[in-house]
């Protein structure tokens, strides 16, 4: 597995928790959901920055790793409706 596989599957896997957790909260616990889909989106961003310090990373899998971020958190966004 390479580098960028590997923040991939990170990513991933923090999309799929959050979607679940917001899905789940909306049922039980009536929190705010934009502070949730806020709080996973950050992580996005702190996964970005990783990446981009990461000397494994060239900057097409940079870029290809942020498009990949921008296109869950649309996702995110969209179980908030």
């Amino acid at each position: 597995m390479t580098r960028k596989e590997e923040y991939h599957c990170a990513m991933l896997a923090i999309y799929r928790s959050g979607r679940d957790f917001i899905k789940s909260s909306r049922m039980f616990y009536g929190l705010k959901f934009e502070v949730l889909c806020n709080s996973y989106i950050i992580l996005f961003d702190e996964i970005l920055y990783c990446a981009f310090l990461d000397d494994f990373i060239t900057l097409d899998d940079f870029k290809e790793l942020s498009k990949y971020a921008d296109k869950l958190t649309r996702y995110l966004r969209e179980c908030l409706e």
